[in-house]
């Protein structure tokens, strides 16, 4: 079933800061939204992330697609910090996050337990669309080396159409005051 596009109103704007896809300002143009250069005129950014200046002089009506530092639980040596904390405040990791180690400074760690599991799962600390990614069989290959994060590989994971995914939340925070 088509859904038709949305009528446009007079305070609907988007601004690109930086880089956006077709696909997403085709898809907020057909949400009724329009996209504009000028500096206030729009109710949502999408884009590269604003740095500290930029957010200071947000107005309330506007709303943002990335906070500030997004990294801190975008990179994947962040994330796995922030599931750290969270095993620090809880007592254990919860049950969807697999044993993980980021090298160098886990490098000993993982030279002990190599021999434990027999796949692993090899990625960069800061990296995207399964680049660098590699799966590493601890029956044939040695353990890595360098700056990387380590993960014991989930043997049987789901597949769709015999391939691996991820599920990604994407949220609206109409607020972080207080």
């Amino acid at each position: 079933e088509n859904d038709p596009p949305r009528n446009r109103g007079p305070n609907q704007g988007f601004v690109v800061n930086l880089v956006a896809t077709d696909l997403t300002k085709a898809a907020l143009e057909h949400g009724g939204l329009y996209m504009t250069s000028k500096n206030t005129a729009w109710n949502l950014a999408i884009g590269r992330r604003f740095n500290e200046m930029q957010f200071a002089v947000l107005r309330p009506f506007q709303k943002m697609c990335h906070f500030l530092e997004p990294g801190l639980i975008g990179r994947k040596d962040m994330f796995h910090q922030r599931m750290m904390e969270l095993k620090a405040r809880i007592g254990h990791y919860p049950e969807f996050y697999p044993h993980t180690l980021v090298l160098p400074k886990d490098a000993h760690q993982l030279l002990s337990e190599w021999h434990n599991h027999r796949m692993w799962i090899c990625k960069p600390k800061a990296s995207s669309k399964g680049q660098g990614i590699l799966i590493l069989d601890s029956t044939t290959n040695p353990p890595p080396a360098g700056d990387c994060l380590v993960q014991v590989y989930i043997e049987r994971p789901f597949l769709i159409q015999r391939r691996k995914f991820d599920v990604r939340f994407y949220i609206l925070v109409t607020s972080v005051s207080p």
